[in-house]
């Protein structure tokens, strides 16, 4: 028996596997509708969990990352200006103190 499976291989078998469809703004978009229509009952409970939800999303990340780029531009031209004051203090020294020690060769 096994001599006739030597020349014969097995097929390979088939993995069908058909993926569903996932929209993650649609689902987001329903769970808002069914969060205001359950705010405008004034339920207190709601409020709660509306408020722990925001919470855990972590607020509005767009508005924290436009914050980061502003503090990082102002950290990056005030890094600059340093250096640019350094740079000019160094050239003062140089020129202005450095003839009065008489250590450069001319």
């Amino acid at each position: 028996m096994a001599f006739f499976n030597f020349f014969r291989t097995p097929k390979p078998m088939r993995f069908e596997y058909k993926p569903k469809y996932w929209d993650p703004e649609k689902e987001e978009l329903e769970k808002f509708k069914a969060r205001l229509e359950s705010d405008q009952s004034g339920d207190v409970e709601v409020a709660k969990a509306r408020i722990s939800e925001a919470f855990a999303r972590g607020g509005n990340k767009k508005l924290f990352a436009a914050e980061r780029r502003k503090k990082s531009r102002q950290s990056n031209f005030i890094r600059f200006a340093i250096i640019l004051l350094m740079a000019l203090l160094a050239y003062l020294a140089l020129t202005v103190y450095l003839p009065k020690t008489g250590l450069y060769f001319e």
